[in-house]
């Protein structure tokens, strides 16, 4: 909830520019669906997920670890 609260109005953590700080969240946001965690209770976490996962080179870096196709 903490981490939802503080996602609300920005792009990410620490406001609107993807700092390392986002790059440790997303991977271990990420862990959620191994662990089969619903982030559907927290909007901002979710949406926060999308716009991160959707950077070419965490897209990248997904596919390298075989994380995606």
């Amino acid at each position: 909830t903490a981490l939802e609260k503080m996602l609300d109005g920005k792009q990410y953590i620490a406001g609107e520019a993807f700092t390392a700080a986002d790059a440790y969240l997303f991977t271990v946001l990420n862990w959620a669906g191994m662990h089969k965690i619903d982030l559907a209770p927290w909007p901002n976490i979710q949406a926060y997920m999308g716009r991160v996962g959707q950077r070419p080179k965490v897209q990248e870096a997904l596919k390298a670890e075989g994380l995606i196709k």
